[in-house]
């Protein structure tokens, strides 16, 4: 749905879903496709402040593992 990109759109659900997660939780997670379908993404997030830790995805408890 390009023709909505660049409204703010994201910006508002991301500051509304991080007030929300703030409120409720005292550690959060979030994980982004790498490939280029997801730079619209992958550029809200760094705006916003978000810094890849390198340590990959992690779920259930532990790091996973390629494959």
């Amino acid at each position: 749905m390009i023709q909505y990109r660049r409204r703010g759109i994201g910006t508002l659900l991301l500051a509304k879903s991080e007030d929300t997660i703030h409120e409720r939780c005292e550690v959060a997670g979030l994980d982004i496709g790498l490939l280029s379908d997801y730079g619209a993404a992958q550029s809200l997030y760094i705006i916003r402040g978000y810094v890849p830790d390198g340590k990959g995805i992690y779920k259930n408890g532990k790091y996973l593992k390629c494959g």
